[in-house]
């Protein structure tokens, strides 16, 4: 399989954008693919980063609310896609 860098998926993403992509494969694929195969497809990334990841998101979040609300808009849309 090629790894999600390969099919240029994370190329030219904003930071933030990257971290939104890197969280939402967590939510929504981890029961598909483990978090080491992930963070491998990733482009290297350690289970350790994609959950540190997953804190300061939440952190940065947390002090914006206009990231939060498209997060949760596109939380909602990839929830509807995936059942």
């Amino acid at each position: 399989m090629k790894r999600f860098g390969q099919i240029g998926i994370c190329q030219g993403l904003t930071p933030f954008l990257r971290s939104v992509f890197m969280e939402f494969c967590r939510l929504y694929l981890t029961s598909k693919v483990g978090l080491i195969e992930m963070g491998r497809r990733l482009g290297g990334v350690s289970v350790d980063a994609l959950s540190q990841n997953s804190r300061r998101l939440s952190e940065k979040m947390g002090d914006d609310p206009d990231p939060t609300q498209q997060f949760q808009k596109l939380a909602m849309v990839l929830d509807r896609l995936s059942k």
